[in-house]
């Protein structure tokens, strides 16, 4: 008996024991672990090792697995608070199972390194609960579990490098706060590949989310994580889906091949993409719907079956300096009470027309350039609206545009380059004249009858055109279009200001109607309104200064119009054409309604 108790002594003061089938120290792991003292590596030989109780590790050990060796049970690591924080446990080249539903691996306090693991098996692989826990994972494979793959939960943060997910219900969900990192990972053959929800960060970068069933990042209820140079694609759903007052930051991504849009956003999301590339959807590039929104800025949105980006049911976003190009439908597909904001976007190539308005959409537009491809640059039809300011309309094979079925869309020192199918002259005559004096192009903004505005913020600050991107929480309280109730100058009415916001000059709405037509203030992209217009109901019998008038002053004096050169109309509405059939698509309603 004295020689037995002696041999035990011996081995928890030894730093180095031995976990075998036989001829080592111990039999199982869990005994190895609670008879080793803090700081002994233990090794652990090839074999299955069936834990018939939980392994609890509570001080500072090293497990280290020969090949072939395999632990089945639940791992729980939570070191007691006391312990210094330079010690940790750390665990490598060990397969790690779990056939219950618990987790196969659970850190409540203290630090774990896992390199090179396999983790399989349980309700989750991994599960981090709390602000006492923190992760390092290194070259691990976690596959085919119940539930999640990882799961950050209650303020938990840790970091997972070179690690691939596959095979879990949802990859990674982080939820509660939590704010984890994760580097170089790839999580593929999920259900879902990300959920983030509840307030919860993180920060994810050159990760691969691929070849998943559902949306390949699901972002809701004020989650608000950092995606940068991820790749995500050949998802069964949707690429990014932000709904339900999700948000996120989605920088210089990879968004491609996805079967649903592959960015969604509705019901209060409110993501930031930028520097994206979104390209070769089975369906739309960019879906905003049913009161979302969102900053889609120096985004390219090419060759999507659908259109690249489609607004409808009240989505409101702000599209910044974006190319919408070489899609097989409309660059830009605004409808069924659809708004939004598009400034400095180059729409070209596409299949139907670059921009279709129609239902009540009322997108703005301003100082983009809009490019026939197959057909019109833009097409307003079935009571479509919309505002273009300082656009610029190229037709090469059609018409620059085409506005019918009563639409009364406006226009405003838009540049008109004709093709072959109409000459400068032919293009001015299908444009009838309106007062500008009592039109307001941010009518649907302030009214609230259309278009909620969340999207755009009510300070001052701008970009270079005098619009701004954003406001509120996701972009700053200095952006935004404005709804102050700042006065221009006596001498005009302008939006674009002197002082400069995050992106360049200020944007100021008029409260009170210009005298002569000049912008107020220093402006940068000011939108002028003249008084001397007739009134609406005489805009069939353009008077002198409607840009046709001035057009035939112009061919018969060799007098230079009084507003703009020849291919410039300052304009309101456009003159219906011919019914023809709608030509633009919308994506399913069942776009993207997929979620974990």
């Amino acid at each position: 008996m004295g020689s037995c108790s002696s041999q035990s002594r011996s081995r928890r003061r030894s730093s180095n024991v031995v976990v075998a089938p036989s001829g080592g120290d111990f039999r199982n792991v869990a005994d190895a672990v609670d008879m080793s003292p803090a700081g002994t590596k233990i090794t652990i030989r090839p074999g299955t090792y069936d834990e018939k109780r939980e392994v609890l590790i509570d001080k500072p050990l090293h497990l280290t697995g020969t090949e072939g060796a395999s632990v089945n049970g639940n791992i729980i690591i939570n070191l007691a608070l006391d312990v210094e924080k330079t010690e940790r446990v750390v665990i490598e080249k060990l397969n790690l199972t779990c056939s219950r539903s618990t987790s196969a691996v659970q850190v409540t306090a203290g630090q774990v390194m896992l390199v090179s693991c396999t983790i399989s098996g349980g309700k989750d692989g991994l599960s981090v609960q709390g602000r006492n826990g923190f992760p390092i994972l290194h070259t691990c494979s976690i596959i085919s579990t119940d539930r999640a793959g990882v799961v950050f939960s209650d303020h938990a943060q840790g970091q997972l490098h070179h690690c691939m997910i596959s095979g879990s219900s949802t990859g990674i969900v982080i939820e509660s706060e939590s704010e984890p990192v994760f580097f170089n990972c790839s999580i593929t053959h999920c259900g879902t590949g990300l959920h983030a929800r509840e307030s919860a960060k993180g920060y994810l970068t050159n990760c691969t989310f691929e070849h998943n069933n559902k949306p390949g990042v699901l972002v809701t209820t004020r989650a608000n994580p950092v995606l940068d140079h991820c790749s995500i694609g050949a998802g069964e759903s949707n690429g990014v889906f932000v709904r339900d007052e999700g948000m996120g930051i989605f920088a210089v991504c990879d968004i491609w091949g996805n079967a649903l849009p592959g960015v969604a956003t509705c019901t209060g999301g409110d993501p930031i993409v930028s520097g994206c590339i979104v390209r070769d959807g089975r369906n739309a590039g960019v879906l905003i719907y049913d009161s979302g929104r969102g900053v889609v800025s120096g985004c390219m949105v090419r060759q999507n079956q659908m259109p690249g980006i489609e607004v409808r049911a009240g989505g409101n976003p702000v599209v910044n300096s974006c190319s919408i190009f070489k899609g097989d439908s409309n660059g830009v597909y605004v409808h069924n009470r659809g708004c939004g904001l598009f400034n400095s976007c180059s729409i070209y190539e596409n299949v139907l027309p670059g921009v279709a308005v129609r239902t009540n959409g009322m997108p703005i537009l301003i100082g983009s350039k809009l490019t026939t491809g197959k057909d019109n640059a833009v097409l307003i039809c079935d009571r479509g609206r919309g505002t273009f300011i300082q656009c610029e309309l190229i037709g090469y094979s059609t018409r620059p545009m085409e506005v019918r079925d009563g639409c009364t869309p406006f226009l405003h020192e838009c540049v008109t380059h004709d093709g072959k199918h109409a000459t400068v002259l032919q293009w001015l005559e299908q444009i009838p004249f309106q007062s500008m004096s009592d039109f307001d192009p941010f009518q649907p903004y302030n009214s609230g009858t259309l278009c909620s505005s969340p999207g755009l913020g009510t300070s001052t600050g701008g970009n270079s055109n005098g619009v701004g991107v954003g406001g509120g929480p996701t972009v700053g309280a200095s952006g935004g279009l404005p709804t102050s109730t700042t006065a221009p100058a006596t001498n005009g009415a302008a939006f674009g200001g002197s002082t400069g916001g995050p992106m360049g000059a200020a944007a100021v709405r008029p409260t009170q109607a210009a005298t002569n037509g000049d912008p107020g203030g220093d402006v940068t992209a000011g939108v002028k309104q003249s008084p001397h217009h007739q009134p609406a109901s005489n805009h069939h019998q353009p008077n002198s200064e409607h840009p046709l008038a001035q057009y035939q002053l112009y061919q018969q004096n060799g007098e230079s119009p009084q507003n703009n050169n020849t291919n410039t109309n300052n304009t309101t509405t456009a003159q219906p054409h011919q019914q023809q059939p709608s030509r633009s698509r919308s994506t399913s309603s069942e776009a993207s309604l997929h979620s974990s």
